[in-house]
């Protein structure tokens, strides 16, 4: 069982070290882990990440970092994952602080989003002369 050996090695793993190592685990594997271990360390730790790590959610989400300017991508799931981080080591508690987070880890987005906007031509309306035929 190298799940309850890397949780009863030392040095102790932190709150979101335990959740990411277990979350990926079924429920019944992680049950049956710690009635087979005899070690204490390891029952506490599957039983903290039940009753705690495991209910922690992220109050932001995709529309709320492209509101914050940042263009989707892959950096979505960076930046959720390191707010879900440090919301789990106990150092976010609500929306707002997630918010503050983003914006000093990752910077306002605002400026360099408009930077990379690409302008897109203007829809043409129904009846409107093309441009070679008004000599444009």
């Amino acid at each position: 069982m190298q799940v309850a050996n890397r949780l009863s090695t030392p040095p102790s793993l932190g709150r979101s070290d335990i959740y990411f190592l277990l979350n990926p685990l079924p429920a019944d594997f992680l049950l049956y882990a710690m009635a087979k271990t005899d070690s204490q360390m390891v029952k506490r730790t599957i039983s903290l990440y039940f009753t705690e790590l495991k209910r922690i959610r992220v109050s932001l989400n995709g529309q709320d970092l492209r509101r914050l300017g940042f263009v989707p991508g892959p950096i979505y799931t960076e930046i959720l994952q390191t707010v879900l981080q440090a919301k789990l080591e106990g150092k976010l508690v609500n929306r707002q602080e997630e918010l503050d987070f983003v914006l000093k880890k990752y910077g306002p987005q605002q400026e360099d989003a408009e930077k990379r906007k690409v302008s897109l031509p203007k829809k043409k309306r129904v009846g409107e002369p093309s441009e070679k035929a008004s000599g444009g």
